[in-house]
């Protein structure tokens, strides 16, 4: 089960982010100089001996407050300095880190692939092969299918022992725009399209379906130009792009999985799909169900994946998607059938991905030495009534109850980050900037209720517009980004 092939030549990136972890005493199965010379670990037979994850460098006379822990906390400080001297404003706009697991998760994230081939997953027995096929297991893996098994278990499990270990944490962008997603299912729930019924919720799908779609023309016809060349990224930006695999779970068959209706799935991996395909050129999905085979292979979908990957038969429920997907990629990893990969970006198909061409170099040299971890800004589309013909907008308001969500989102300010539409030109993000705090997610006393004045919407194409900052949605409170029309230098904590 040992990974075969030759290692990958590392990239200048990789070189500079090594190095710099290298001189702080953080690096790849190393402990800080003054710490213990010797780590414990009880990786299985299958797994790299030699990597450590950060958690297991962390034990308790090491933590903050702690002499050891706070030169460690010095470090970090040090190797973000190091960071931004390599890549300072504007090229990008600097990151944050992340201690808490709740506001780190968004789920997606950029690691070297020995992080999440290192983990283990609860309810899967790694030390205990089986056929390959059998129903009980995935990849000769068994499993038990639990209630932590879920869709979020795979961010979840690699965020943990982060946190509890409280090493590194997770780093998250100052600026929005460097890196950041759009979590489109969020979208129909805020208009309760699940519980409308007849006539008026075929009119506000199709609705939504007809916006998804010509947005998904625009970023498509970017995506393919990006790969044709007209990509504005670095020649080693591209390099690390090459040698990452996206990897998306996708569920697109049964009534009542998730949150969204069946016709909207389909268009949330397309958009999903090509916002991602602009950056990296190699995406990977897993599907669930034969029908989903079908579909994501057929020239109905034609969609130009890099790899198609099937646990039909090895889950117990829809849910357990995440989990299955996760398990699916550290197979091919440990079995050399990935070898050209050294970097793995987490997604779900219903998250729209914002990326300046400028923070893609700096976000991988962050993650090189395969301690740390970067994850995007969570960013949530809020429906607007000129999201709609007035008619549709008027059966929202008025069968679908939604008068007062929509009333209070046209209220906000409304900023415009768009291409002209039909255009197919990427989102000018270079040209303005929107900027969080440099806090570590440790308070919440400058959160902020969605009635406030510091809450706006900003816009990637000509509907859809989302909230400026992270969110407690169910307190409706948010972290707030401040924006600005013209691009500005974030505020950094070091």
């Amino acid at each position: 089960g040992r990974e075969v092939g030759p290692p990958l030549s590392p990239s200048p990136a990789q070189k500079s982010a090594t190095a710099a972890a290298s001189l702080l005493g953080i690096t790849r199965g190393s402990t800080p100089a003054s710490g213990p010379k010797k780590v414990k670990t009880r990786p299985p037979s299958d797994f790299d001996p030699d990597y450590q994850p950060c958690c297991e460098m962390r034990p308790k006379h090491m933590q903050p407050g702690t002499a050891l822990g706070d030169e460690l906390v010095a470090r970090e400080d040090a190797f973000l300095k190091a960071h931004a001297l390599a890549y300072p404003y504007p090229t990008f706009s600097g990151v944050h880190k992340c201690f808490n697991n709740a506001e780190a998760y968004t789920a997606g994230w950029l690691a070297r692939k020995e992080m999440l081939v290192s983990v283990r997953f609860e309810g899967v027995d790694y030390e205990e092969k089986t056929a390959p096929y059998d129903p009980g297991s995935i990849y000769g893996y068994p499993v038990k299918w639990g209630k932590s098994t879920n869709m979020e278990a795979v961010t979840h499990t690699l965020l943990g022992p982060l946190m509890r270990g409280s090493c590194v944490g997770a780093f998250k962008t100052l600026d929005a725009l460097d890196f950041s997603i759009e979590h489109l299912s969020l979208y129909e729930r805020r208009l309760g399209l699940m519980s409308l019924g007849g006539a008026t919720k075929d009119r506000v799908v199709k609705a939504i379906v007809d916006n998804l779609g010509a947005r998904e023309r625009d970023v498509s016809r970017a995506a393919i130009a990006a790969r044709e060349g007209a990509s504005k990224m670095s020649v080693t930006a591209k390099q690390l792009a090459n040698e990452t695999i996206v990897l998306m779970p996708f569920y697109g068959v049964a009534v009542g999985t998730g949150h969204s209706v069946v016709s909207t799935r389909f268009a949330y991996l397309n958009l999903t799909f090509w916002s991602h395909y602009r950056v990296f050129p190699h995406i990977g999905v897993v599907v669930g169900t034969e029908a989903d085979r079908k579909f994501v292979t057929s020239p109905e979908c034609g969609l130009p994946w890099a790899a198609v990957l099937s646990v039909e038969g090895h889950i117990a429920m829809p849910k357990n998607m995440g989990v299955a997907a996760g398990i699916a990629a550290q197979h091919k990893f440990r079995s050399g059938q990935w070898p050209q990969f050294g970097y793995m970006y987490w997604t779900e198909s219903d998250q729209v991905l914002v990326m300046r061409d400028g923070a893609v170099e700096p976000l991988f040299a962050l993650v090189a030495d395969r301690v740390h971890l970067v994850a995007p800004h969570r960013l949530l589309p809020f429906p607007r009534t000129r999201d709609f013909d007035q008619q549709t907008a008027e059966l929202i308001k008025n069968k679908g109850g939604k008068g007062r969500e929509l009333g209070a989102n046209d209220a906000k300010p409304y900023h415009a980050v768009a291409p002209v539409p039909g255009s197919g030109a990427p989102p000018p993000l270079e040209e303005s900037s929107c900027c969080f705090d440099p806090g570590d997610c440790t308070r919440r006393d400058h959160w902020k209720h969605f009635s406030k004045k510091e809450l706006a919407m900003i816009r990637f194409s000509e509907t859809m517009g989302v909230v400026n900052g992270e969110a407690n949605i169910f307190h409706h409170t948010w972290r707030t980004c401040k924006f600005s029309k013209q691009r500005a230098q974030c505020a950094r904590a070091y």
